[in-house]
Order: C-alpha cells, then structure tokens, then sequence
C-alpha cells in the first residue's frame, strides 16, 4: 500500500510505486499494469496510468509513476488500486495481482465563526 498527499487544488502531485523481484533472474520479465477506481476516481482524484514493466535480467527493481489530482475542500481520504499481470517471465509468478494506493486528504477542518 502506498499513500499519497493530495495536495492543493491545481497541484498534481507525483509518487512512485516501487517494485520488486524477489531475486535476480537470468532472463527479462515483463509485468502490465492499469489503475482502477476505488473510492477514488480517474480525473478527479487521480490520473489514470496503464503501461508494462520490464525487468531485464539482472534487476531486482523498477517503479510505475502514479499522480494524484489536488484539492481545496475537506473530504474523506480516497484509494484506487493498481492490477498487475505478468506477462512474460519464465518460473516468475506475482505475490499480488493487486496494490491500493491511499489518496490522504491534507485539508484543514473549515472554521465558522460568529
């Protein structure tokens, strides 16, 4: 799980997903990827992102890029998830087809005075 700020309206705050293969492999692994609405959704609280992710032999670790969308008003705290599937990779499997990211609402309480 990862949390993000969602920072001020106008603001598009960027985070990173890491990820990370269990031990090396001697051959490429390739893993797709594509967001999904939660409480959050895509243009409002966050920008949808798809794409695939190359391991070439040798490496352990690489990030997939996510972006949230910033607002000005109080409200709840807001998830999307990220589905993973692999697509190439001998005697690879994944440990999870999925990953929630955590949109946290950063807004003050609004004051009323009188």
């Amino acid at each position: 799980t990862l949390s993000i700020n969602e920072g001020d309206s106008g603001e598009r705050p960027k985070s990173a997903l890491n990820l990370r293969l269990s031990k090396i492999h001697d051959s490429d692994i390739t893993v797709s990827y594509q967001t999904e609405d939660n409480t959050a959704v895509a243009g409002q609280r966050y920008q949808a992102a798809s794409g695939t992710v190359t391991f070439a032999a040798g490496e352990r670790e690489k990030s997939v890029d996510l972006t949230v969308i910033g607002n000005d008003t109080k409200d709840e705290d807001q998830s999307f998830n990220i589905l993973f599937a692999l697509d190439s990779g001998n005697n690879a499997k994944l440990i999870s087809e999925k990953a929630t990211v955590n949109v946290k609402d950063d807004d003050p309480e609004p004051l009323v005075s009188l």
